[in-house]
């Protein structure tokens, strides 16, 4: 279920325009339920839409309750680090002080 690659942008432009135009298609149903009814009867029923439909989702998908994220990859060692034989990774190798690490 992770995104690939090849389609992350496709995705990434979905998620976007689903969070811009989302809350304003909320807006407006609330703003016309507010003045058919009231105010109290739309942000309840707002809610209620909301509870119901992560419901409907995670009875309908059940991928999604239980999709897990790959563990991140470690990233590269700079060329500085591998060239000065820096790699924490090898015994026997110096150690490679972090950034709040006094140098001694």
């Amino acid at each position: 279920m992770a995104t690939e690659d090849s389609v992350r942008g496709r995705v990434s432009a979905v998620e976007q325009v689903v969070g811009v135009a989302g809350p304003e298609l909320g807006n407006v149903r609330g703003g016309l339920l507010a003045g058919l009814t009231s105010a109290t009867v739309a942000m309840t029923g707002g809610g209620l839409l909301c509870v119901l439909g992560v419901a409907v989702i995670a009875a309908t998908h059940p991928a999604l309750r239980s999709f897990t994220s790959a563990p991140a990859e470690p990233e590269p060692l700079p060329a500085v680090m591998v060239q000065h034989g820096l790699d924490p990774g090898q015994p026997g190798r110096p150690e490679v002080p972090q950034p709040d690490q006094q140098l001694v």
